[in-house]
């Protein structure tokens, strides 16, 4: 009964250290309010949160998804997130032909990203980045 106690008991304590570990340390993850804020008030006038479920739904996009904009940038950088946020920063504040990772017919279809520099202030884009990141694991 003892050695039963003592493997539920370390058991529990094993489990419950487990949950409490972050997803990755580097990042803040979706848990980020003030960067889903960010992302809501100023991302989702162009980039839906999800992918279109309809070909209406596609036809009324006015920029890519942010779900396949995050399936670039992880297939681009795996795991690396600083690689990724960093890339991302500049990207948002300086958009060219060049850096973009969308496929060709995506920035005919939609055009490039105008830049966001003077839209979102440091915070902001350091906020919204982690989000992204946290959010499109």
């Amino acid at each position: 009964m003892k050695i039963r106690l003592s493997i539920l008991i370390s058991s529990v304590l094993f489990m419950g250290g487990c949950a409490t570990q972050p997803k990755n340390e580097n990042i803040n993850t979706s848990e980020n309010i003030a960067g889903k804020e960010v992302f809501i008030s100023k991302c989702t006038m162009c980039h839906s949160a999800t992918m279109p479920k309809s070909d209406a739904e596609k036809n009324a996009l006015i920029a890519p998804a942010m779900r396949g904009v995050m399936k670039h940038m992880r297939m681009e950088f795996g795991n690396d997130t600083k690689a990724m946020s960093s890339f991302m920063k500049d990207y948002i504040v300086n958009p060219s032909k060049e850096k973009s990772l969308c496929q060709k017919d995506k920035i005919a279809r939609f055009g490039l990203m105008p830049s966001q520099k003077d839209a979102l202030t440091p915070k902001e884009l350091d906020d919204v980045v982690d989000y992204l990141i946290g959010a499109y694991n």
